[in-house]
């Protein structure tokens, strides 16, 4: 061996170490981002599919003014997100844009989704004083014919 590999050799030696402390130090970050991403992203299918439902919902309050119809025709595309007949409102509104019960003065139906989403990293931020919820609400409006 010369001089020159010798040195090499030792060098790495010295530093196999810091790899290792570098890696500890930064898969945290790393793992949170992954988690946030993911987060993100299931968060913004749930309120898409809520939005979805609302749409469908005044879709079928256009032609149709019973109630439980509406609200099943909502209820067809949220099996994956939990969403219970309790979650959805119905407003009739008139001309005025102001709400009332179905009648024939009525101009407009207005379906609101409300739910409370629950974060998979919910009891980790609550550890921090965060909350583990996030309020979704998606509203549909559609004009009656």
């Amino acid at each position: 061996m010369n001089q020159n590999s010798r040195k090499t050799a030792d060098h790495r030696d010295n530093t196999s170490g810091q790899e290792l402390v570098e890696y500890a130090l930064i898969l945290p970050i790393l793992l949170a981002l992954l988690l946030g991403i993911m987060e993100i992203g299931l968060a913004v299918f749930n309120y898409n599919t809520m939005s979805n439902a609302a749409r469908e919902a005044a879709r079928k309050g256009v032609v149709s003014r019973d109630e439980a119809a509406i609200i099943n025709s909502g209820l067809q595309l949220t099996s994956a997100t939990a969403l219970t007949s309790s979650n959805f409102d119905i407003q009739w509104l008139n001309a005025n844009g102001t709400s009332e019960v179905p009648s024939a003065d009525a101009k407009q139906v207005r379906i609101t989704v409300t739910r409370t989403y629950q974060l998979l990293s919910g009891g980790f931020l609550k550890l921090f004083g965060l909350r583990g919820t996030l309020p979704m609400t998606a509203t549909a409006t559609m004009k009656l014919e």
